[in-house]
């Protein structure tokens, strides 16, 4: 049986809530109610301060002097870019003969570039607004989409999974988003805007159809813009209030869109609230008071974003609060290979995803915080379905190394069984279950599927409910870029 054993650092609790399927592991603003005019401020974000996060917090009021993503802003307002001017995701390609109109096009179709979407051109950018900007249309084919999106409506790709990544290289001193947001005024959404390969700002978003100022007074030339959904799709437990639809960018008329390559690799994370990033911005020692939200949530932070960006890797999460391999830790009856085809994991009834659009050179799997969370566990159930898991991904992604992972939410201390009152070795128990799944796999052939042991997280700080803050999420990513074998 293919095993790779690291460590945490030492034992710490366990946590009540998570979600993750598990990984496949190898062996050893401002915004405004249209396109174009006046605009007005998103505000700051709320919520928790991040301890060791990479994200800053926006939306503080500015006059003349730069601002960053989502801040409030008046005339003369002036956002300089993070970062150099640089591509931030490999170099540009050339173009392919997409048309133009007031503003520029970008060249090669996105198809060629492994976008999930994979729209074609040629496409027009809208007229001048007042502003003297244009829309660039979401359907554009240098815009590059990653992760799970319904592409159905091409001018208003939807997404709802977390760490849905949109990228675009442009000529151009500004530009502006266009979404949608579902959420609320008690579960409101975040996005991570990443300028030019350069530290991540966060964008708190309001609900329904705005448009979001990113940067202005950009040095001139070649610049790079990232949108990165930060909160998974029903947070809260509240379905579908994490989804959002992409309305374009808005670039100067002067300016054009650019070709851009994506990474060289690709690789999927499917898992629970560990791979969501819940709670995960906060670092504190009385996680029992610590409760989620939203503003400390951020699927940017969790290992799975951190592991691929290391591995210079396109991302795509299959992650959901609360869901298990057989058993949820709520009364949802979906598990995670349940929703594994579902584009949108609310929308039963929407489209399905289709496996061959985006094919990953590894799968990580970290399913079972969720099927430990109260004693007994069935593990006959627990490794039958976890094996017949692996079977369907092996099915769909036959030259992809799977990686199988222990939770380290995990302890074995935590549950008591009520039946005998015995205290449940939860984390033991679930690395013998998926030893014994890993070996089921080899024995039947399947060489490609390993086991990588994380012990329990070390309890020096947590995230939010027991959750992984950055320091163990770093930690486990570190693991994983050390298990890849592309």
């Amino acid at each position: 049986m293919n095993r790779i054993w690291t460590q945490l650092g030492g034992i710490g609790s366990l946590a009540l809530f998570a979600c993750s399927p598990g990984v496949p592991s190898k062996a050893t603003g401002t915004t405004s109610n249209g396109a174009g005019g006046g605009t007005t401020g998103t505000g700051g974000a709320a919520g928790s301060t991040s301890t060791g996060s990479t994200s800053s917090s926006t939306g503080s009021a500015s006059t003349g002097s730069s601002t960053s993503a989502g801040s409030t802003s008046t005339s003369g307002t002036a956002s300089s870019s993070t970062g150099s001017t640089s591509s931030s995701s490999g170099t540009a390609s050339s173009s392919t003969g997409s048309s133009s109109s007031s503003g520029g096009t970008g060249g090669s179709s996105a198809a060629g570039f492994g976008s999930v979407c994979g729209f074609t051109g040629p496409v027009t950018l809208g007229a001048p607004a007042a502003d003297g900007y244009v829309t660039v249309p979401a359907n554009h084919p240098d815009i590059l989409y990653f992760g799970r999106v319904d592409c159905s409506a091409p001018t208003a790709p939807a997404f709802a999974w977390p760490g849905v990544t949109i990228r675009m290289q442009f000529d151009g001193t500004g530009v502006d988003m266009m979404l949608t947001d579902f959420g609320t005024a008690s579960e409101v959404n975040y996005y991570d805007v990443i300028l030019d390969g350069g530290t991540p700002t966060d964008l708190q978003v309001m609900p329904g159809a705005q448009t979001y100022q990113l940067a202005r007074n950009l040095a001139p030339g070649s610049h790079t813009v990232e949108i990165f959904k930060r909160i998974e799709s029903a947070p809260g437990g509240a379905p579908d209030v994490g989804k959002g639809i992409f309305n374009g960018f808005r670039i100067p008329e002067a300016g054009s869109v650019l070709p851009l390559a994506p990474k060289p690799h690709r690789i999927e994370f499917i898992g629970d609230s560990i791979t969501c990033g819940y709670g995960v911005d906060v670092c504190t020692t009385d996680p029992n008071n610590s409760h989620y939200t939203t503003a400390a949530s951020n699927a940017y932070d969790a290992y799975g974003a951190v592991a691929a960006r290391a591995l210079d890797a396109e991302y795509m999460a299959v992650a959901y609060s609360g869901r298990g391999m057989y058993r949820n830790n709520s009364a949802a009856p979906q598990t995670i290979p349940d929703l594994y085809l579902l584009t949108l994991p609310d929308e039963a009834s929407g489209p399905l995803w289709n496996t061959a659009r985006w094919t990953p050179d590894a799968v990580v799997v970290n399913l079972g915080t969720n099927d430990f969370y109260a004693a007994p566990t069935n593990d006959a159930l627990y490794q039958n379905t976890y094996v017949t898991f692996l079977q369907t991904l092996r099915g769909y992604y036959p030259n992809a190394q799977i990686i199988v992972t222990t939770s380290p939410m995990l302890s074995n201390y935590y549950p008591t069984n009520p039946a005998n009152n015995m205290i449940q070795t939860s984390w033991t128990d679930e690395d013998t279950d998926l030893e014994a799944v890993v070996a089921a796999r080899n024995a039947a052939g399947d060489k490609n599927v390993v086991l990588l042991t994380i012990q329990t997280q070390p309890g020096t700080c947590y995230g939010e409910d027991y959750h992984p803050p950055v320091t163990v999420q770093q930690a486990m990513a570190n693991q994983v870029v050390s298990a890849v074998s592309w």
